[in-house]
């Protein structure tokens, strides 16, 4: 009896992990997360995926809640008619109805006759590059890491798909008045254009012809800020499976084309036989400190000084800077820096190293040693360190868990004494040093955000709060959003209950009751700081009521605040869509520059109909346990079909929920439907991408705006063959490989 009970539980434990049949995993393992993912959710379906383009899917911001077959239909003219359903001139229709098998036909017909032909050379560059996988993009970052300064492979335009399309955009000769016209207007596409140009002509007289101090504005204009900077500040909120759904290039992916252009152009000066200069450097460092890449920090900074120029206090602190903030754009860099046991055994050199963890590695060959090596050289050279140097020490020991340092630094510099003002609070004994406001070593806001990310990855959310409140009105500094959002974010992981083999590997350190979180929310948006919280603390605001069991909380916040900051941010992109749309038509020279501004603020919408689609469901899945209802009024069981119906666009096609006295089940759309909004977004994107070709750009063209594709759906329903396009769809696509499954890193 026993035998046959294990053998029972061990087929029961196989069909969970590895699922088999018709469902919609096949062939794909799953790990813990996911499994208990489902669970929660119940039976409620989705009814729609991830990288589908329909209401239900991504959607571009832009683009009205109402899509309808009659815009698709208006939108293509005369060309599209279905048989039998053409209305007479009397105002009647048809003689004949249409049934489902003749829309079917005659949208095949025109999707095969029409889009096709005109499409065919996007599919078939797509087909080419898809079958470039995850371990070849790894390989990117692989030639860029292997670099030693000299030319390399990578070099080579035609290193990578970025650059061979790179290539087909530029002209055939490159003239001086293109460059100083583009110099003049601040255009830094173009001024990357005449670059890449002369590159790829190798024109190294040109090249020798341009002055230093044009060079100077040269790499002033390519500047990192001007780039990538704001793109990278929104992609920390976006997982890899985030940017794949939304069909955005990932961060890394981002930086290596940007850095492959800077190193082209720096090849090519120093072919040319021109020197730079300390700004030069100077802005070069920055560079990778926005990008969050030490090894072009240390390329730049071995070039600094194989010309013998002598780098200023500004050099070093970027350089650190650099060091510490090494892979701070790329996916789950947040979790891993927490400072717990399981983390730190992965972030240590020698048998335990983790490659996922080798930007974030500790002890020899560190953050903190190769941080405090260059902040000794600093130092040697009689350089006086000032507030940010001191800064990036304080982060730098705080990644390795050195708190004892930290609070040395605090102490210091500043005369905060940390373990006085959390014991006794505000004491004659605890005022910080007094200093004039222009002394190099005056706090700054940042320092409030040094302060709340080092306590907050150290489990000691509670100390980082009141030391932050400390500063900040002894030394009259305002709290920024983003120091809100670093105190919000770890007081979210640290309020976690951890279960199963969290509960031994050390993340449980610091844990803090499930209630921390509204606390805190209560307190930085009411008196004195009314701070009005962005789409990122709605988030973690929103798991966090769902682990609560608060299903009427986030019915309330998804029905006032987040629909009234939603509707702003999509105002907000309107506007910018109509201005970029006038720019085109009179030419305007700014329409460069307004398209950046557009396509950043329309990746903010695609994030956040990305999060708003999870809580629905986090809301939906709150519904189907017995154990919740206990909490649930009986106003949110009334008023929950007019909440889905007013996010209709972003709500599963099937909706099935447990109300007290019974089940509801709800259909917003059907197949039909799907397959028509599908299409009408679909011819969207073409003619949206028709649109800004004046505004083509040659580096970051597919950053945000990436070639449209039909999802399978649409092409079996069109007689299109299906071209996976994304990671997830080349991987399932391989029915022999095997993902590895991994413990989930943190939250």
């Amino acid at each position: 009896m026993s035998v046959t009970f294990l053998l029972a539980r061990s087929r029961k434990a196989a069909t969970l992990i590895w699922n088999s049949g018709q469902r919609s995993t096949t062939g794909k393992w799953q790990c813990s997360e996911c499994r208990r993912a489902g669970r929660a959710l119940g039976q409620q379906r989705r009814g729609y995926s991830e990288d589908r383009e329909s209401p239900a899917g991504n959607r571009s911001t832009f683009q009205r809640d109402d899509v309808q077959e009659e815009d698709f239909h208006e939108s293509q003219g005369a060309q599209y008619q279905v048989p039998g359903n053409s209305p007479r001139a009397d105002g009647t229709d048809g003689q004949s109805p249409p049934t489902e098998s003749s829309v079917a036909e005659a949208r095949r017909t025109f999707w095969q006759n029409e889009l096709k032909p005109r499409n065919r050379q996007i599919l078939d560059s797509e087909s080419r590059g898809s079958d470039e996988t995850d371990e070849e993009r790894d390989k990117l970052w692989e030639q860029f890491d292997g670099m030693d300064g000299g030319s390399s492979a990578s070099d080579n335009p035609n290193s990578s798909r970025q650059e061979r399309r790179r290539t087909t955009d530029l002209k055939d000769s490159v003239h001086k008045e293109d460059l100083s016209a583009a110099l003049l207007d601040l255009d830094a596409d173009a001024v990357a254009q005449c670059l890449l140009t002369a590159i790829r002509l190798n024109d190294l007289d040109f090249v020798r012809d341009i002055p230093k101090t044009t060079f100077s504005e040269i790499i002033r204009c390519l500047d990192a800020r001007h780039f990538v900077a704001e793109l990278g500040n929104i992609h920390v909120d976006l997982s890899t499976v985030a940017a794949s759904s939304m069909n955005v290039a990932p961060m890394r992916e981002v930086a290596f084309e940007y850095a492959s252009v800077l190193r082209q152009v720096l090849a090519i000066r120093r072919a040319a036989g021109i020197g730079g200069t300390l700004a030069d450097s100077r802005t070069l460092l920055r560079c990778a400190r926005d990008l969050g890449n030490r090894k072009m920090a240390e390329l730049i900074w071995s070039d600094l000084m194989s010309q013998r120029l002598t780098p200023d206090i500004q050099c070093y602190n970027y350089y650190m800077s650099a060091t510490v903030w090494n892979g701070m754009h790329l996916a789950g860099f947040r979790q891993k820096v927490r400072v717990i046991p399981f983390f730190q055994m992965a972030r240590k050199s020698g048998e335990y190293k983790d490659r996922r963890y080798k930007d974030y590695s500790v002890g020899e060959n560190g953050v903190l040693e190769s941080t405090m090596r260059i902040f000794n050289e600093m130092v040697a050279r009689n350089i006086a360190a000032d507030e940010e140097s001191f800064r990036i020490l304080i982060v730098a020991a705080a990644r390795e868990g050195d708190m004892k340092t930290v609070k040395a630094i605090l102490k210091r510099v500043w005369s905060i004494d940390v373990d006085v003002i959390l014991a006794s609070g505000d004491t004659p004994e605890t005022l910080p040093k007094p200093m004039p406001t222009n002394s190099p070593l005056y706090p700054q806001s940042t320092l409030l955000f040094t302060i709340a990310h080092a306590f907050g990855i150290n489990n000691d959310v509670s100390a980082a709060i009141r030391l932050v409140d400390f500063v900040a009105r002894h030394y009259r500094l305002q709290i920024s959003k983003d120091v809100w959002g670093q105190l919000f974010e770890w007081t979210f992981v640290l309020s976690i209950r951890r279960r199963g083999t969290s509960t031994n590997d050390g993340s449980r350190e610091g844990q803090i009751t499930s209630d921390s979180v509204q606390k805190l929310w209560q307190t930085m948006t009411g008196p004195p700081y009314f701070v009005k919280p962005t789409m990122g603390m709605y988030n973690y605001m929103i798991k966090s009521l769902f682990l609560r069991q608060m299903s009427g909380r986030i019915a309330d916040l998804l029905n006032d605040e987040v629909r009234g900051l939603y509707a702003q941010q999509r105002k907000q992109t309107r506007f910018l869509f109509s201005s970029l749309k006038h720019s085109i038509t009179s030419k305007d020279k700014a329409m460069g520059f307004r398209r950046r501004r557009w396509e950043l603020q329309d990746l903010v919408g695609q994030r956040n109909n990305f999060w708003i689609r999870r809580w629905i469901r986090l809301l939906l899945g709150s519904f189907n346990h017995t154990y919740r209802l206990i909490n649930i009024k009986e106003q949110y069981a009334r008023s929950l079909p007019r909440l889905l119906w007013n996010w209709r666009a972003l709500v599963p096609t099937n909706v099935r929920y447990e109300t007290p006295t019974g089940l509801v089940q709800l259909e917003f759309r059907s197949e039909q439907e799907l397959i028509d909004a599908g299409l009408a977004n679909y011819a969207s994107k073409l003619r949206m991408r028709k649109m800004l070709e004046p505004t083509a750009r040659v580096v970051g063209e597919s950053w945000t705006q990436r070639t449209p594709h039909l999802t399978r759906r649409l092409a079996e329903a069109t007689g299109v063959q299906y071209v996976p396009q994304t990671h997830t769809d080349v991987v399932n696509r391989r029915g022999s490989r095997k993902t590895k499954v991994r413990r989930p890193l943190d939250v």
